[in-house]
């Protein structure tokens, strides 16, 4: 029996490549530099920073979508989706201004 072929959508792929910690062109083979690993302290830093800023949107008044109220599955939701791009940012930020002598090429 041949093998079962099988697709992934494109948020599986975002959610896999967060969950490893690389990027998705690196999963998909277009980025051959692999992005840098976030530290404990990093990952604390940035949990600190999404609760501040869903705290800021809570106090700032009721979270809206399309007029509604925001369920807590919606915040949580958008919470993940900062917390996200946040990380994303902070390893780009790694690669970037990291000094090479301090580098692991």
């Amino acid at each position: 029996m041949p093998d079962a072929q099988r697709t992934l959508n494109a948020d599986t792929v975002t959610k896999l490549a967060a969950a490893l910690g690389v990027s998705v062109d690196y999963l998909l083979g277009a980025d051959a530099k692999e992005t840098p690993a976030l530290t404990e302290k990093d990952r604390r830093d940035v949990a600190k920073d999404v609760y501040q800023i869903m705290e800021s949107l809570e106090s700032s008044g009721d979270l809206m979508f399309d007029g509604v109220p925001m369920s807590e599955e919606s915040k949580a939701a958008m919470a993940a989706a900062i917390k996200i791009g946040l990380e994303e940012a902070r390893r780009r930020n790694k690669a970037t201004y990291t000094p090479k002598k301090y580098r692991r090429d």
